[in-house]
């Protein structure tokens, strides 16, 4: 509560010389019924997915491959994204604010979820962790229905992230036919990484696993358990009618050892490389085709893209695709915050800065050298 106290009217802000406006003309998708989701994973590290050519080690990523090789009706692009903070706390909050640059400037509050409010969506967040960060970004009054861990966590407890599926049938089957925003957050892959999984899906431990590699070998079980749960929820997506867009990504990812460190909140850009899929049948669509040309798809881009997908546009004259800033701490640039460049598809070279503006470090960061496989 004191997070939020001392967040929220920060949050309330968005970058000073930015726009949302109603896109002109009619969409694609207008006369149907219309679905838009975004799935936020916790800690995924996608370069331990073989989806992405991770370690041997890794899952490989049978059912989200197998989603990912469809030729329709639905689609599933999967890319490297990077998120807007190194944890939880600093990453959420901004992307429902859909905010570019960590700034606090004079404008008007949004939110995706006011967004979908004002486009006629009923909307639902629903979270196998706490309203928290939620509450931070400003989303409570604009959200239709909700149920998070403060609400339901002896439910989440025996049901682990398989509540978040029980949760959607239910509020979907409950209310009227009509457009539907969703913001799903999961609970899986935080650490403790095996208690995201049921023990029937917990392989044993090899004899003699210690240290990193028993860290390592839990933090792959669990992401193996977060695939099934992801597979499970694009299926209950997929079986909406009319257009679709579930927009997939995570909060942070997660060193398992990685350069020496474990965990999140770790001022390197790895800490913010990150799933990022859309999912729809609609592949030949606008979003479609904005997705398919992103190089590190940011958190500001995939929620620009979600607000396009309700039917407005974000316009901010300071965006610049080559450029992205993620937070260090916490949300708003309040703990600092990174600036970085895409150099190419494989390169990004990044900037640190203190809360008063002052560079800390620079770091390059490449896929080829940098990720141990």
């Amino acid at each position: 509560h004191m997070l939020v106290s001392r967040i929220a009217p920060i949050a309330g802000l968005l970058d000073g010389d930015a726009q949302v406006v109603p896109l002109g003309g009619p969409r694609s998708d207008r006369g149907e019924p219309v679905t838009v989701a975004v799935i936020m994973g916790e800690s995924i590290t996608p370069l331990r997915m073989s989806l992405y050519g991770g370690s041997g080690t890794g899952p490989d990523s049978p059912l989200i491959r197998r989603r990912a090789d469809q030729t329709g009706p639905f689609r599933l692009t999967a890319k490297l994204g990077l998120s807007a903070g190194t944890g939880t706390l600093a990453s959420v909050p901004t992307f429902l604010r859909v905010s570019y640059a960590p700034r606090a400037a004079a404008g008007r509050p949004l939110t995706l979820f006011r967004l979908a409010k004002a486009a006629g969506f009923r909307t639902y967040y629903v979270s196998a962790q706490h309203m928290r960060f939620g509450e931070i970004a400003g989303v409570t009054p604009d959200v239709d229905r909700i149920d998070d861990a403060s609400r339901s966590a002896a439910r989440i407890a025996l049901r682990r992230d398989e509540f978040l599926l029980d949760r959607l049938e239910d509020f979907f089957a409950a209310d009227p036919d009509g457009p539907r925003f969703a913001f799903v957050h999961q609970r899986v892959n935080h650490a403790p990484y095996r208690a995201n999984c049921a023990e029937a899906d917990q392989p044993p431990v090899p004899p003699g696993a210690s240290g990193t590699d028993r860290r390592r070998l839990d933090y792959d079980i669990g992401l193996a358990c977060y695939e099934t749960n992801l597979d499970r929820l694009l299926a209950f997506f997929a079986r909406r009618p009319g257009a679709v867009h579930v927009f997939v990504t995570a909060d942070h990812s997660e060193f398992t050892g990685e350069r020496g460190q474990f965990g999140h909140f770790i001022d390197d850009v790895y800490n913010v490389v990150v799933p990022a899929m859309l999912f729809t049948n609609r592949p030949d669509s606008d979003i479609a085709r904005r997705f398919a040309a992103l190089d590190w798809p940011t958190a500001y881009e995939i929620g620009a893209l979600a607000t396009r997908a309700l039917g407005y546009e974000v316009r901010d004259p300071n965006y610049d695709p080559s450029r992205f800033f993620f937070n260090h701490t916490m949300p708003f640039g309040v703990a600092g915050h990174f600036q970085g460049r895409k150099i190419d598809a494989t390169t990004l070279s990044v900037e640190q800065y203190a809360p008063d503006g002052r560079v800390l470090k620079t770091q390059h960061f490449n896929l080829a050298t940098d990720v141990p496989r």
